[in-house]
């Protein structure tokens, strides 16, 4: 499956705002990490919609080397996807 400019490989994690997948990007050839939120959640509510988008935007402009770049939001396939640095950990 394929959101965003990304290839999903694998679930790697789940918590009650989604499920985090590996994905790897497919021009880069890099690994992501692919946020999808729950399906439930309806894409047509524009305050949800403002709120994801706006908070998506203000996280892909922090740098600091304790956080992971946001690299891409969307809405695509019925969920709300935010594609970030993949970092390995236990």
């Amino acid at each position: 499956e394929v959101i965003g400019q990304c290839r999903i490989e694998k679930k790697i994690g789940e918590g009650g705002m989604g499920s985090v997948y590996l994905g790897r990007h497919m021009s880069l050839d890099m690994p992501r990490a692919i946020k999808l939120l729950p399906k439930h959640i309806d894409l047509k509510d524009p305050q949800y919609s403002q709120r994801f988008f706006r908070e998506a935007r203000i996280a892909a402009r922090l740098r600091h080397p304790n956080l992971v770049q946001v690299h891409e939001c969307g809405a695509e396939e019925g969920y709300y996807y935010i594609i970030m640095d993949y970092v390995e950990g236990p």
